[in-house]
């Protein structure tokens, strides 16, 4: 999964699929807000997914890594427990506000 045939397949599916998604959900959600740059493409090297039911929660976390300005998660290695762990603190600030869903 970490060749370029994947890489061109990946940016084929966002920049057909996902951006316009993006752009669309901002401008319903945003009118009057102009669309954030588009940096350059960075392909992240880590954390490495350790099984096959893990993206959820690994794209939750590097979601909420890059909201809080940290590169620490995108270069550490992750393991199965820390899987475990996501999964509990996701459920835990789910439970804890239900009113935000």
């Amino acid at each position: 999964m970490c060749g370029s045939s994947y890489s061109d397949a990946m940016e084929l599916a966002y920049t057909s699929t996902v951006l316009p998604f993006l752009k669309m959900w901002h401008d319903q959600t945003m009118p009057h807000e102009d669309y954030p740059v588009e940096s350059s493409k960075i392909w992240i090297k880590s954390p490495k997914q350790p099984d096959g039911t893990s993206c959820g929660a690994l794209t939750i976390a590097q979601i909420y890594s890059l909201l809080k300005d940290s590169l620490q998660f995108s270069q550490g290695c992750v393991t199965k427990e820390d899987i475990s762990v996501m999964r509990l603190r996701i459920m835990w600030m789910i439970v804890m506000q239900p009113n935000c869903l």
